[in-house]
């Protein structure tokens, strides 16, 4: 999951943001210090979306308890809910930070 954040912070839908690659590190370096690592067994994944990655990031948002998954893709967004873990757009998210509830779109 690391490793994917590394190549979704890389990737050109965010050069708007012009991330250096100081800040990039800067964020995974905060995120592998602070983050509780899941492993997540195969026998861990439900397969259910259509798309193993995603069965994949669900078994991560359940065994790791995870209040929300913030995620720009559809599919998962279209879930709602899973097992206790609410999907939301980075976005709705970041408005959350401030103290109110986050919309879940």
């Amino acid at each position: 999951m690391i490793a994917e954040l590394e190549d979704k912070l890389h990737s050109p839908k965010l050069a708007r943001y012009q991330l250096t690659e100081a800040d990039i590190q800067s964020v995974l370096t905060l995120i592998r210090s602070q983050a509780d690592l899941v492993d997540v067994l195969p026998q861990d994944v439900r397969a259910g979306t259509g798309d193993p990655e995603n069965d994949l990031v669900l078994a991560t948002a359940r065994l790791g308890h995870a209040d929300y998954l913030v995620t720009g893709d559809r599919g998962l967004l279209r879930l709602g809910s899973y097992e206790g873990t609410v999907m939301i757009t980075p976005a709705a998210f970041m408005t959350s930070l401030d103290g109110s509830e986050p919309n879940q779109t």
